[in-house]
């Protein structure tokens, strides 16, 4: 019934009205509205303060001054008895436990009013509570007593709830009640509609929301090491194991293979690292959905919030400090404009690999996504391939050569055995059916981008058709 009342719930199979002093519900209705949700939907990482800052930026109007949307959130945390653990964070000091022990104490005195009935400190006093209302606590049994068999068995068929309930239908209150519901009928007459589902307006715009919700992403990502420092710090030894196991590749027929193995190590190493994107919209789920029917923020303000503040930032730091290390260990091609593709590349394969992760992970398990990373990452390296060998010469001194360019990438697909025989990058890159021009580099970064946008609009539909109510 709440759920219906605050326009939580599917409004298929529904019938009928919902009123609010005679009028329907008004466009903006959940956002005018609070709704108290079973579950802890707040961020664990944030603190009891800025908890309910982001709340009051936006929900409450533009109109309302930041400094007086802060006088308020701290008159808040004041009336509940929130100021010693304001400042600290959820997860340490549970701000939602302190709540719940207030409203929990609030139900004691409510069945401390009731003398005839006892709750034990083992009861939790609101389950205690609608227990002893609807005659299921083994206190009401306990607490009957009568003359006779008979008035007991009466009065066990007859719970506290069938008691109020015919008190109250016959009370001046029920009649007057039922007498107003006439007039609104009377007045609607047959232009009515059958309850539907409001449009939400939004109490502030769509920047501010995605300024917002960024913000607190960001701060998320921040004060979570796991998922920050722990992915730089675990790319960080990688990239120094990968650069000392191919340091100082040679130009000779084993430099072909260790270059192709590192750019694969490499590759793969950037692909599944991008795996833990799957928990993402996992992980909030239940904080996106009870903030999106409140009319907190847009759908789009929070998906493109979630690339800002979390996904591109965790795409592109690993990256870089993967590529820095890496690159110069292993004695690739020592000039500026390589070495910058080459970073540029493994962001570029992040990227791609965090969006095809969120384009998946709702609708497949990790194992599923595991592979189509792995075959994915066999299609990644080849611009990597394109932008190392490119100028390359691996049968010693240049000068010397016994073949020439032309003659070599005229015989290059005839080549058996690319590794052996092979002297320049090129024939080796023509031998594995791979371009080795420019446009050939570049059109490996046009796919990546195009995969990345084709994998997000994916993400974002289907956040868009996720079932968000009852």
């Amino acid at each position: 019934l709440l759920d219906v009342l605050a326009a939580r719930k599917n409004p298929s199979g529904l019938s009928g009205d919902v009123l609010i002093d005679g009028a329907p519900q008004p466009a903006n209705f959940k956002c005018i509205s609070g709704y108290v949700v079973q579950d802890d939907v707040v961020m664990g990482n944030l603190t009891v303060r800025e908890n309910l800052l982001f709340s009051a930026a936006l929900r409450l109007p533009t109109s309302i001054s930041f400094k007086d949307k802060e006088e308020r959130v701290a008159n808040v945390i004041s009336e509940l008895g929130l100021t010693r653990v304001a400042d600290s964070r959820v997860s340490i000091h549970p701000s939602v436990s302190c709540i719940k022990t207030i409203t929990n104490q609030h139900f004691q005195k409510l069945c401390m009013s009731l003398p005839s009935y006892v709750c034990e400190s083992y009861n939790n006093p609101p389950d205690f509570f609608l227990d002893v209302i609807n005659g299921d606590s083994t206190a009401v049994t306990t607490s009957r007593a009568g003359p006779s068999r008979d008035d007991q068995d009466n009065a066990a068929d007859k719970t506290v709830v069938d008691t109020l309930s015919e008190k109250y239908m016959d009370s001046t209150k029920f009649q007057s009640v039922q007498d107003a519901l006439k007039n609104i009928e009377d007045r609607r007459g047959t232009n009515r509609n059958g309850r539907r589902m409001e449009s939400i307006t939004y109490a502030t715009s769509f920047f501010t929301q995605l300024y917002w919700v960024t913000k607190r992403t960001f701060k998320n990502l921040i004060r979570n090491p796991q998922a920050s420092v722990a992915q730089v710090l675990v790319n960080l030894i990688l990239g120094l194991f990968t650069g000392v196991i191919f340091f100082g590749a040679k130009l000779d027929p084993t430099g072909i293979q260790n270059r192709v193995g590192a750019l694969f190590f490499i590759t793969t190493n950037q692909c599944f690292s991008s795996v833990s994107a799957i928990e993402v919209f996992i992980k909030e789920k239940k904080l996106f959905i009870h903030q999106y029917t409140s009319g907190y923020y847009r759908l789009l303000a929070y998906f493109f919030s979630i690339l800002l503040g979390d996904l591109i930032p965790m795409g592109t730091v690993p990256g870089l400090v993967l590529s820095l290390i890496t690159y110069w260990m292993m004695g690739f091609q020592r000039l500026p404009g390589n070495f910058f593709f080459f970073m540029f590349t493994v962001t570029m394969i992040s990227y791609t690999a965090t969006s095809l992760a969120l384009a998946v992970g709702t609708g497949m398990d990790s194992v599923a996504v595991a592979n189509l990373i792995l075959t994915l990452c066999f299609i990644l390296m080849y611009a990597l391939q394109i932008n190392e060998f490119r100028g390359l010469y691996f049968c010693g001194d240049k000068s010397n050569q016994s073949t020439s360019f032309q003659s070599a990438m005229a015989n290059c697909l005839s080549n058996i055995n690319p590794l052996g025989g092979v002297c320049y990058g090129e024939a080796y890159l023509c031998g594995q059916g791979i371009g080795y021009d420019n446009w050939a580099m570049w059109e490996n970064i046009v796919a990546l981008a195009c995969m990345t946008v084709i994998f997000l609009s994916i993400a974002g539909i289907k956040l868009h058709t996720m079932k968000k109510y009852t």
